[in-house]
């Protein structure tokens, strides 16, 4: 299915009568394959898949289908001292497939179907060295496939220039565009068991009351969490600066 293009979604949308006559339509897509993300350690599975009493409400949706992966973090609230109600947010992280001059508007990233899919709309950081520092958000206005090195890659085109980028660097959601921001999740508390895919999304132009909310709940992020950090999403320093694993291929965070 086109990401581009929720073609569906919008003829689902609409309402219609036929009264002397059906309608047949006709579609293919293809559904990625998974990675076992969690290492398999005996007696760790019982404990490791806790969930928080409540849910929440997703915060930070993604602007057209897309994925979040088993293993990837989330930041959940309760709402209680504020009487707020639950609310997540996903640690939405890209790689740098192609090294960038720090004019350069247009960056290219991974695209393998194992990372997540930046969208027109979406704030761009690159990751920070922990949860605290702030860093420049820039505002993505395009976003193309094409093919780099013999790659598949995604040309995500820049509101305005993010600095000079090197293959491999981590970059992650800001909360908004701006010189000094923090990154969408700062404080990393849950994690996905399994994927999940998210193939609902609010059409461009509509208004916001017919916008699919999500309602999930996640697993509680602890020391009998462990995880195959190859099978991760790319791991921004700040995540990388949680890991409390003596194995160089395991991450896993204390409490």
């Amino acid at each position: 299915m086109d990401n581009n293009k929720d073609y569906y979604g919008q003829m689902m949308a609409q309402g219609a009568v036929n009264a002397t006559g059906a309608v047949i339509l006709q579609s293919e897509m293809t559904i990625g394959g998974q990675r076992h993300v969690f290492v398999d350690l005996p007696g760790a599975v019982k404990e490791a898949f806790r969930r928080p009493p409540i849910g929440g409400v997703l915060k930070n949706p993604f602007p057209g289908p897309a994925k979040i992966y088993a293993g990837d973090l989330i930041e959940h609230s309760l709402g209680f001292a504020d009487n707020s109600g639950g609310t997540i947010k996903v640690l939405k992280s890209y790689e740098v497939a192609k090294a960038t001059a720090a004019t350069d508007t247009a960056i290219y990233i991974t695209r393998d179907g194992y990372h997540h899919i930046p969208f027109v709309g979406d704030n761009l950081m690159v990751g920070p060295k922990d949860f605290k520092t702030k860093g420049k958000g820039v505002l993505v206005t395009a976003v193309e496939n094409d093919v780099q090195d013999g790659k598949d890659v995604w040309k995500v085109t820049l509101a305005e220039t993010l600095g000079s980028l090197t293959v491999g660097t981590v970059l992650v959601e800001a909360e908004k565009a701006g010189a000094t921001v923090s990154a969408m999740v700062t404080n990393p508390n849950c994690f996905a068991p399994c994927d999940v895919d998210m193939p609902f999304h609010a059409l461009a132009g509509s208004d916001k009351f017919y916008a699919p909310r999500y309602l999930n709940d996640f697993c509680l992020l602890g020391t009998d969490v462990v995880m195959w950090k190859s099978r991760m999403s790319p791991i921004p320093p700040a995540v990388e600066a949680m890991n409390k694993s003596r194995y160089a291929e395991w991450w896993y965070a204390e409490n």
